[in-house]
């Protein structure tokens, strides 16, 4: 018993560090699947060791099964996650809406004949500051806002060696 569990934490640690090594840089295509062929690898052998504690009648069956869904569904909402980007047509029409907002607001100063610096400038930055602030939030393994991997770094420090 002793045996599979020290297997399983293996593949555990070894599983969050290739996470963590797969997060460090940005990849293409053809790397990414082999990155997610070799997660689907580690599965397999968790899912193995786990069908070993199944089989072997092991008094934790049930929190080591619970945790391997846990990591599977983790995996696949992750994945969804870093997949599951804006379309093109959505980007177009954002940059679209950012644009019709400010010739409007350059037609009205216009047509009242009055220009206020401070209201127009305000009103810039906030459209370029929500621009910017949602294609930063559709790259999250880049820019300025990503997506901590803060968690699964504890997970690995605190799994030792």
């Amino acid at each position: 018993m002793q045996c599979r569990i020290g297997g399983l934490q293996q593949v555990i640690r070894e599983y969050v560090a290739h996470r963590l090594g797969a997060t460090n840089d940005r990849q293409d295509e053809a790397k990414v699947q082999k990155l997610l062929g070799e997660i689907q690898e580690m599965h397999n052998r968790m899912q193995a060791l786990v069908g070993e504690a199944v089989d072997g009648q092991t008094p934790v069956v049930v929190p080591l099964v619970n945790t391997l869904k846990g990591v599977t569904s983790s995996h696949a909402a992750r994945l969804a996650a870093v997949r599951d980007r804006l379309p093109p047509s959505i980007v177009g029409l954002l940059f679209l809406a950012a644009f019709v907002s400010m010739v409007m607001m350059g037609r009205q100063h216009g047509a009242s004949g009055e220009w206020h610096p401070g209201a127009t400038i305000g009103f810039a930055a906030l459209v370029s500051m929500v621009v910017w602030v949602t294609l930063d939030l559709n790259q999250p393994q880049r820019g300025l806002i990503t997506v901590s991997q803060e968690p699964m770094r504890r997970v690995l420090s605190g799994m030792g060696k």
